[in-house]
């Protein structure tokens, strides 16, 4: 994997993160107010190092045997949303006073790592062709 490629994956993602991390907390801070919960600032860290480690994990299964790639894909995939079915699991047991903007804030966010995790992994395949 080309360093240069997987840090410019970094910075991409690491403003994503701010970008989500501002835009949240102005919207908790005005739109929301009623509806902010302390969890919130953790989610965009806990997506942020998730994704990256998926995005690192599926570029090194990239440079193996292609034809295994998929398979990687599918279970990596899997093993992230499970990890991520455990964490709220354990916030919802937690906290279910705040469990609605957790679970709106938490689909929001993963929809919008997943999609920039797609896009980046299909950029890289189609570039590495």
């Amino acid at each position: 994997m080309n360093s240069v490629q997987f840090r410019k994956f970094t910075l991409y993602l690491f403003l994503l993160t701010v970008l989500i991390t501002i835009a949240g907390w102005m919207l908790f801070q005005t739109v929301l107010k009623d509806q902010y919960f302390s969890g919130f600032l953790f989610l965009p860290l806990l997506f942020f190092g998730i994704t990256i480690a998926l995005h690192f994990y599926l570029i090194k299964s990239s440079q193996k045997e292609i034809i295994k790639f998929t398979p990687r894909f599918i279970g990596a995939t899997g093993i992230k949303m499970f990890i991520y079915f455990i964490l709220i699991l354990i916030y919802l047991l937690i906290d279910r006073e705040h469990a609605a903007p957790f679970l709106i804030c938490f689909l929001i966010c993963y929809f919008i790592y997943t999609a920039f995790e797609i896009i980046s992994i299909l950029k890289y395949l189609k570039s590495n062709e």
